[in-house]
């Protein structure tokens, strides 16, 4: 398959078919089912979150020429083979009753003019005239003002569906006097997960949720993204599990966040360092650090008992047995310390986490007097700190002399004590 092929292969035609919006579709065929089609529909959503496609499907709903009592399309006369057609590629050459106007190209009022006096005729077929109109907060105002009379009182038999990323922007009287309103959202990842298996599953390839959820957060949740991606992976490496998917896109594991989260909670600075090592040849820092953010709020839900959609069992345990080693005071300096992580060198602070940890430690207990905190003042805060990474490097240089007293003999310490390179905080 040539790249793209996924996300028209698989592009939804159907309402049941398309990911996501439950309410906005049920909401929609109760409209239908009442025997009153409305004239005129708003859809609003963020980019990407698959308005124009909904808008589309939504014309098969007047274009069939042989629908079912409750109103849905056949999906099998003529008009409904050539919207299955336009609803994967956008071509209309067969459809001339159907129109999409981009408004940020087209958002004069003689453009406006000129489509209402064109919606006025009889449609070709003799049925239904559809006008999608995108990103229509884009019309000038003359534009917008154009269009309330015709949106008030519509030709018969013509649909007006208006599409926009920003809805406060439109005119507020053209907005009004849209019959239906919908906003549109993204998939969440359980609807959006359960489309990538299924694809995964006809093409007769392997998958793990994990693998799943990188594509799907990589996407950003677009469904097109998200197809065009879970292809690339699947041409690619054969199969859709995390690890594959980590090493096509160059996305950081939860194998190695674990690896290094077990290295901190054991004080194992060896295969601590050797997870510096994994990212700083392999990946970003940075990419390391989001990755480990999202990791660890993850496990914090987990640890509470918030069910997080898209975890297998065994991912559930996984975090949970790990995120069960810290108490409350570990988590609280963990999440304090990725907050400041990206302040400065993110290597240097993500290599002196560990080191921080017995430091820490030992100041909470210096700061406590009859299990009270100890708040240290503000103005004394710069020489602490000056003083707190004094210690910290020379903690770091036993430490690390520690860790490595096997390998001695063989790499040196030299070499490894150049890596813990700080700079003093000036007050």
């Amino acid at each position: 398959m040539s790249d793209g092929d996924f996300s028209r292969k698989y592009r939804p035609y159907t309402l049941d078919g398309y990911v996501g919006n439950t309410k906005v579709k049920e909401n929609f065929k109760r409209a239908m089912a009442s025997g009153h089609k409305p004239q005129s529909i708003l859809l609003t959503g963020n980019t990407g979150c698959g308005k124009t496609t909904i808008a589309r499907i939504i014309s098969t709903w007047y274009m069939c020429e042989n629908p079912h009592e409750d109103g849905s399309p056949c999906g099998e006369c003529g008009n409904c083979l050539a919207l299955k057609d336009y609803i994967t590629t956008g071509n209309t050459e067969m459809l001339p009753d159907v129109h999409e106007v981009d408004a940020s190209k087209n958002s004069g009022k003689s453009d406006m003019m000129s489509m209402i006096e064109e919606a006025s005729y009889p449609a070709y077929g003799g049925g239904w005239k559809i006008y999608i109109i995108d990103e229509c907060h884009a019309l000038a105002t003359g534009g917008s003002t154009a269009l309330l009379k015709v949106v008030e009182e519509p030709p018969e038999n013509v649909l007006f569906i208006f599409c926009t990323t920003d809805p406060q922007k439109m005119l507020e009287t053209l907005k009004n006097r849209c019959r239906l309103k919908f906003e549109i959202t993204k998939p969440n990842f359980p609807e959006l997960a359960t489309l990538l298996a299924k694809v995964c599953k006809a093409n007769g390839k392997e998958y793990d949720m994990q693998g799943l959820r990188i594509i799907c957060g990589r996407s950003n949740f677009v469904i097109r993204d998200s197809l065009n991606f879970l292809e690339q992976v699947l041409n690619s490496r054969g199969n859709a599990k995390g690890e594959s998917v980590s090493e096509e896109f160059e996305e950081v594991s939860d194998s190695l966040i674990f690896e290094f989260y077990d290295a901190y909670i054991n004080k194992d600075y060896l295969k601590y360092m050797g997870v510096m090592y994994k990212v700083k040849t392999k990946y970003r820092f940075d990419l390391f650090l989001r990755s480990l953010e999202s990791f660890t709020i993850r496990g914090i839900y987990i640890l509470n008992n918030v069910n997080v959609e898209g975890m297998s069992e065994s991912e559930l345990k996984e975090y949970a047995d790990i995120f069960s080693k810290f108490d409350f005071g570990d988590i609280a300096r963990i999440l304090s310390s990725l907050k400041r992580m990206p302040e400065g060198n993110i290597e240097a602070n993500l290599m002196s986490f560990i080191y921080q940890k017995d430091s820490v430690e030992s100041r909470d207990e210096e700061n406590c007097v009859s299990g009270v905190p100890q708040l240290v003042p503000q103005e004394s805060e710069s020489k602490f700190r000056n003083s707190n990474m004094a210690s910290l490097e020379k903690a770091m240089l036993s430490k690390g002399r520690e860790s490595l007293k096997d390998q001695m003999e063989t790499s040196g310490f030299d070499g490894v004590s150049s890596l813990f390179t700080l700079k003093k905080i000036n007050s």
